[in-house]
C-alpha cells in the first residue's frame, strides 16, 4: 500500500541517512518518524547545558552542533548519553543556524523495545564502533580443570562478556543452553582475517596467536573472547588466529545470538547501554573518525 503521508515518508527516508538507522527497514522506522519533532536553532543557541541529562537526541539535518566535538548533517547529537543514561559533560551550542529532528529518550526506548529491526540496526552500529575503538577487552575469569562447563558455569562466563554484561538471566539462559564447547588441535586455523564472523568464542584452555592486516601480533589465552562484536556488527574477523596449543572454547553461534535478541529485547537494550557507556568512557582522541560517524 502506498504511503499516504508524504511528510512521514520523507522522514523515514531521512532516517536512513543516519548510520545508526541505516540498515533498518523503512516500515520499522515508521514509529520513529511519527515521534520526531523538528527544531531550528539560531547560531549561538544553547542546545544542552553542561552537566544536563538530555531529554532526547537530535538528528542533525543542517548546520553544526559544537560541544567537546562537532556534529554535522547525518550525525546524531546525544545518542550515546541517552542510551547510557548519562549527563552530557560539556555545553552544546549551535555553531551556525542548525535544523534537527528531535527524538525523546522515552520514545527511543519504546521503539527499540518494540521493533527488532531498529534494535538490531542500533546494536550493529554500536558494536562496529566499539570494535573500531579497541583495544580488545581483557580476559575474564573462567573455570579451570579441563572439564565441560555446566549451565550455571556457562551463564556466569557469558554474563562477564561485554555484549551480555547486565543482561537478565532468562534471556541469557537461552543463549547458554544453545552454546557448545569446541576443540581445535595445535596448528588449526580458528579464524581468518576478513572472513565473516559467525559467532562468539571464549577461550577456556589453550593459546591462540595471530596477526591482522597491518596490525601487531596478538595472543589470546584463557578467558579471552573474540568474534562477538564482529558477529553483531556483521563484519569479518580482524585477525587470522592459529592454535599454538590444543584449544578448547565456548561457542555461541551468531544465529543463537540473534534469536535471543529477537525473543528478549531487554538483552539488546543492555547491549546498547553497555556499548554506549564504553564509548563514552574513551577519550575523544581514542576514537577514530569512522567510529564517530553516527553520534
Amino acid at each position: 500500500m502506498a504511503d499516504v503521508n508524504p511528510k512521514l515518508l520523507r522522514r523515514r527516508l531521512a532516517l536512513r541517512q543516519f548510520p545508526m538507522f541505516a540498515t533498518a527497514e523503512l516500515a520499522e522506522l515508521a514509529t520513529i518518524a511519527e515521534n520526531l519533532v523538528p527544531a531550528r536553532f539560531p547560531a549561538g543557541a544553547v542546545i544542552a547545558p553542561a552537566g544536563a541529562r538530555l531529554p532526547g537526541l537530535h538528528l542533525v539535518l543542517e548546520g553544526r552542533i559544537e560541544a567537546s566535538r562537532s556534529w554535522g548533517p547525518r550525525q546524531i547529537f546525544g545518542a550515546l548519553e541517552v542510551l547510557a543514561r548519562r549527563d552530557h559533560a560539556a555545553a552544546a551550542v549551535a555553531a551556525i543556524e542548525t535544523c534537527t529532528l528531535q527524538l525523546s529518550s522515552s520514545d527511543l526506548a519504546e521503539v527499540l523495545e518494540d521493533n527488532f529491526g531498529v534494535l538490531l540496526a542500533v546494536v550493529r552500529e554500536l558494536a562496529a564502533r566499539t570494535l573500531a575503538a579497541g583495544p580488545p577487552a581483557p580476559p575474564i575469569a573462567v573455570p579451570s580443570g579441563g572439564v565441560g562447563l555446566g549451565l550455571v558455569e556457562r551463564l556466569i562466563v557469558l554474563r562477564q562478556l561485554l555484549p551480555f554484561a547486565g543482561a537478565r538471566l532468562q534471556g541469557l539462559a537461552m543463549l547458554a543452553h544453545g552454546s557448545e564447547e569446541v576443540d581445535w588441535a595445535q596448528g588449526a586455523i580458528v579464524a581468518r582475517a576478513g572472513e565473516l564472523a559467525s559467532g562468539s568464542l571464549l577461550v577456556l584452555d589453550g593459546v591462540l596467536r595471530g596477526r591482522g592486516p597491518g596490525s601487531a601480533a596478538c595472543e589470546l589465552g584463557r578467558g579471552h573472547a573474540f568474534g562477538a562484536l564482529e558477529t553483531l556488527a556483521g563484519t569479518g574477523h580482524t585477525a587470522t588466529l592459529e592454535a599454538v596449543t590444543p584449544v578448547r572454547a565456548l561457542h555461541s553461534s551468531g544465529t543463537a545470538m540473534l534469536d535471543v535478541l529477537e525473543d528478549h529485547p531487554d538483552i539488546g537494550m543492555s547491549m546498547v547501554s553497555a556499548f554506549a557507556r564504553g564509548l563514552l568512557d574513551r577519550s575523544p582522541g581514542e576514537r577514530t573518525s569512522d567510529a564517530d560517524r553516527g553520534n
